[in-house]
């Protein structure tokens, strides 16, 4: 929310490669965690992590 309302701001201190490691460790923790979560709640979490790393890849250099 933050880097679309400063979108300047976003594309100068998001690294790419920062994305990157932020998306591996979510997806780490999600295969450790996953199963701790209810069912009907885990595959919206993944798919929301999984639509804000698209949406923070956008950014960035």
């Amino acid at each position: 929310m933050l880097a679309k309302r400063f979108t300047i701001d976003a594309n100068l201190l998001i690294k790419k490669d920062k994305v990157q490691e932020w998306k591996s460790v979510f997806n780490e923790w999600f295969e450790r965690c996953g199963s701790k979560i209810p069912a009907k709640f885990r595959d919206g979490i993944k798919a929301n992590g999984d639509e804000l790393f698209i949406e923070l890849e956008q950014y960035g250099h």
